[in-house]
């Protein structure tokens, strides 16, 4: 099966494309070939240039802690400010994690869609990251 060819959601931003698709991959979750059925609910639903933006969306809200451990090894000669800039990366990246716990694991006394669009996250996108 090929994507669909043209869009009907030429107006949603990569956010809502992405809450739409992991949507759709949790659904699949449950069949009896949850990859096949994934693929089909995907491109059944969406064009490939959306495919594309949903998986560099998904992609891009992953932190990269072997990158930024990269770049402390390399601080040695860095100025003050590279460093202080490079620990705070790194503890911004640590709470983030910690709200995106929260999101991912809130009751049902709690819409967690609000606050994850506040911070562009997908609920649950770390699941498949983690596999």
């Amino acid at each position: 099966m090929t994507f669909r060819e043209h869009s009907n959601k030429s107006s949603w931003g990569d956010w809502r494309l992405a809450r739409e698709a992991l949507g759709l991959r949790r659904l699949a979750s449950s069949s009896d070939d949850p990859q096949a059925e994934a693929d089909r609910l995907l491109k059944g639903s969406f064009t490939a240039d959306e495919a594309a933006r949903i998986d560099a969306y998904l992609a891009a809200s992953t932190p990269d802690i072997s990158r930024l451990a990269a770049i402390e090894a390399r601080l040695d000669g860095a100025d003050d400010d590279t460093k202080w800039l490079a620990q705070h990366l790194k503890q911004a990246w640590a709470q983030m994690d910690k709200l995106r716990d929260r999101l991912d694991d809130a009751g049902s006394l709690m819409d967690p869609d609000y606050a994850a669009s506040a911070i562009g996250y997908v609920r649950w996108s770390r699941e498949g990251a983690d596999a």
